[in-house]
Order: C-alpha cells, then sequence, then structure tokens
C-alpha cells in the first residue's frame, strides 16, 4: 500500500508543446516535490506517443514519459497522465476524425503499459470542445470500457465539453450541458473523477494576467456550478487546471480558490497550470522557480494538502526501470532515552548534490504533521513513525539540487498537534 498527500500539485508541461517535445525533467519533479506539490500532472500529445491510430505506441516517447511517471511515484506523488489534444488527432475532430475504436485503443496500450502503479491516474483528454457534448460522452466511454477491461483499476478524470469550465458545467453554448451529459458516463464509481479547470480573466480563458474574478463571492461563483452537480450526484471531481498572474487582485483570488477547494470534500484536489523548465520565465503563470521563485508559488504552499492518500500496488511500469540513484539516507542520531516533554533534535546529511534535511520531535504521540522550512520556505515533508528515533515523529525534507541556505544553518519547524494547533520552533543544525 503506498501513502502521500493528496490531491495538490501543478502541471508539469512540455512533452505536448506544438513547437516540438520539452519534456519536464526528474529535477523539475523533485523541485516542486520538494516544495509539497505532491501530485504531478504530465501532458502529452497523441500523435506523438501514437503516431498511428490503431498502431504501437512509440517506444522513445513512451520511455520519456516512463522515466518521468517512475521517478515521481518511487517518490510518493501522484501521477497524471493528461492526454492534451482537446479531443482531435492531427486537428480532426471526434466526430469526424479519430473514432471511438481509436480512442479506446490509445488507453488501452496506456493501461496496460501503467495499470501495475495505482498512484498513476488516467486523464483522458485535455478540454474536448467544437463538438456535440453525446460525442464526447461517447468517445469518453469507449476509452473507460477499454481501460476498466485491462484490468487496471486506477483513476479515470473525465473532462467536460466546452473546455471543461467550471464555470459553464451547466451552461449549454456549447451543446447538452455537461450537467446534463455527464451523467452518462459509465464505469466503476471508485475509478471515475470528473474533472473541471478554472481561470480568472475577464473571459476566463487563462490568456490574460489580470484577474476580474477574486472575492469569496465571484470564486464560489465560478466553482459552484462544478462542485454543486458534484454533491447533487454524489461524485467525485478534481480541478486539473487554474492559474492566475501576479497582481494583488490575483493574489485575493488565488488564495479565495485555495480555501473553497479545501473545503468541498467532493473535490480530491487540483493542480496548478503551469511549470516545468520549458516555459519562458515571462509566461505569466509559471511557478517554474527561474530564474527565482514566482509570487504564486508562495501563495499556493499555504494551502497543500498535507492528508494521506493510499492505494494499492504501486509497482512501476515494466517499460523500463528508473535510472535515478536514491540519495543515501540520513545518519541515525545517537539512541538516547525520549524526553518526557517536547523536543526537537534536527540532523543534515548532503552528497552527490542531494540533501536530506530530518527533524525529530518528541514525543510521537503530540504530533500530526510538520512542516520545516531551511530558507526557502515551508515545504511539506516524508513524514515517518519514529524508527530511526524510538519515540519520536521524525520528518525529512529531502531533494535534488534544491539547496537550504547555510548562512544562517537555522532550520524552523511547523508542527501540528493531533487537535491542529500549530507550533513554530526554531533549531540549528550542524
Amino acid at each position: 500500500v503506498s501513502t502521500q498527500s493528496t490531491g495538490t500539485g501543478v502541471n508539469l508541461a512540455g512533452g505536448e508543446f506544438d513547437s516540438g517535445t520539452y519534456w519536464p525533467t526528474t529535477g523539475d519533479i523533485d523541485i516542486f516535490l520538494g516544495k509539497g506539490f505532491k501530485t504531478i500532472r504530465i501532458p502529452f500529445k497523441w500523435e506523438r506517443i501514437q503516431p498511428t491510430l490503431g498502431g504501437a505506441l512509440a517506444t522513445t516517447y513512451r520511455d520519456q514519459l516512463t522515466v518521468l511517471v517512475n521517478h515521481a511515484t518511487s517518490k510518493g506523488a501522484i501521477v497524471i497522465l493528461d492526454c492534451h489534444n482537446y479531443a482531435r488527432y492531427n486537428g480532426a475532430v471526434f466526430g469526424s476524425g479519430p473514432t471511438n475504436a481509436h480512442f479506446a485503443d490509445l488507453w488501452t496500450r496506456l493501461a496496460n503499459t501503467y495499470k501495475s502503479n495505482c498512484l498513476v491516474w488516467f486523464g483522458l483528454m485535455n478540454e474536448p470542445n467544437s463538438m456535440s457534448t453525446e460525442v464526447w460522452v461517447s468517445a469518453a466511454n469507449a476509452a473507460i470500457q477499454a481501460i476498466v477491461a485491462t484490468g487496471a483499476t486506477n483513476k479515470i478524470l473525465v473532462c467536460g465539453n466546452g473546455w471543461s469550465g467550471a464555470h459553464s458545467w451547466t451552461q449549454n453554448w456549447y451543446g447538452t450541458a455537461n450537467s446534463a451529459a455527464m451523467l452518462s458516463i459509465t464505469g466503476p464509481a471508485s475509478q471515475i473523477v470528473f474533472e473541471a479547470h478554472q481561470y480568472f480573466d475577464s473571459d476566463k480563458s487563462g490568456t490574460n494576467p489580470d484577474c476580474a474574478f477574486s472575492t469569496t463571492t465571484q470564486i464560489a461563483g465560478l466553482f459552484d456550478p462544478f462542485v454543486n452537480w458534484l454533491n447533487a450526484n454524489n461524485k467525485k471531481g478534481f480541478i486539473g487546471e487554474f492559474g492566475a498572474g501576479t497582481s494583488i487582485t490575483c493574489q485575493t483570488a488565488i488564495t479565495n480558490t485555495a480555501i473553497y477547494l479545501a473545503s468541498k470534500s467532493n473535490v480530491l484536489g487540483w493542480t496548478w497550470w503551469a511549470a516545468g523548465s520549458a516555459w519562458p520565465s515571462t509566461y505569466f503563470t509559471s511557478i517554474q522557480p527561474t530564474p527565482s521563485p514566482k509570487p504564486q508559488e508562495a501563495w499556493l504552499t499555504t494551502y497543500l494538502d498535507l492528508t494521506s492518500y493510499s492505494c494499492g500496488p504501486t509497482a512501476a511500469p515494466t517499460t523500463l526501470k528508473p535510472t535515478t540513484k536514491a540519495p543515501t539516507p540520513p545518519t541515525k542520531p545517537p539512541t538516547t532515552p525520549p524526553p518526557t516533554s517536547t523536543s526537537y533534535t534536527v540532523s543534515w546529511n548532503s552528497g552527490s548534490n542531494t540533501y536530506w534535511l530530518a527533524a525529530y520531535v518528541y514525543p510521537l504521540s503530540a504530533v500530526a504533521s510538520v512542516q520545516i522550512d531551511c530558507g526557502y520556505g515551508y515545504r511539506a515533508t516524508t513524514q515517518g513513525d519514529g524508527s530511526w528515533a524510538p519515540g519520536a515523529y521524525v520528518a525529512i525534507l529531502q531533494g535534488t539540487g534544491i539547496p537550504c541556505n547555510d548562512n544562517p544553518k537555522v532550520a524552523n519547524l511547523k508542527i501540528t498537534n493531533p487537535s491542529g494547533v500549530v507550533t513554530t520552533v526554531t533549531k540549528t543544525w550542524p
């Protein structure tokens, strides 16, 4: 059984770019896992992973994707495979181009590749548009049936028609409203998750850095059509994309969105649009921290979900083995009797361009979660049960090429107890 943080994460784009394939790197994944983003949505291009409809998957492209999948899931992250094609193949839309059988064939091949890893979620299609909603529902059902027929039990994310806007879920300008047509989606209830997207510029397209919607009431007005539909029909949902610029108004929009979504138990999480080393630094929604961290990152990390998600087998796909060597765990501290009151110890280990910063918090029973800031903001940690220090709660911040600030050598610990009370403690590390 695998346990990790639920749902909140980031799109790492590039593999789907029209101008060429620019996959994110394993280093990009490490950056965001180190900051607490525990779900990675990876867009890919249908024409590149399957150059001929109904044909074999392209070995090189598939294996490049698999390296990223293996790397992220080996560290406990959910990976969403996002077919980023807008219900098209080489520009031909469903209904006049690719058939249901073609779409089912694609997902049969992908499911057979990744079904052994329950941390891989299948995002059927990004933002279908410009067809009847019934045509899209029929294609989606064909893909779902094909996935289930392989024996896969992975989550299956299904976007709606009309670019899958949360705000337009009940509207019909694109055809039959998603709120009506998507009730015809079939498949195991434990696997089906409905996916919506939302942006905050005036036309809700995500093409303008200004935010026209930001207040609590306005944000609820955007998301309620989708979330209320989930509630009314006992469905689960996911926000696959949202993003905004860096203005104060957009900060309000982002903050209110994170708060709103965190309050909705039928929304499994969200992934911010976007990041990845291929984005230019001027792209207004990118939170890729080059040449420096972006303000939206700090606004988001406050609201990352640190609850646990568990699923079944997480064996890596058999296509290839991961090539990244895991860093060496931190040295165990001297064995000493646990103190009778709360106390804290921090140890440091680095080498081969990796680092581990471990916090041992006593007693174990007094701790629900720990976040660590070693100079670059609070980040979620790999959480343990005291196996390295009997009687302690162990939290480990790890990464590759993401240094801690060593002047001064200070670690701030944000410790939440089982009652939700937060204590902040500052410790030096050697």
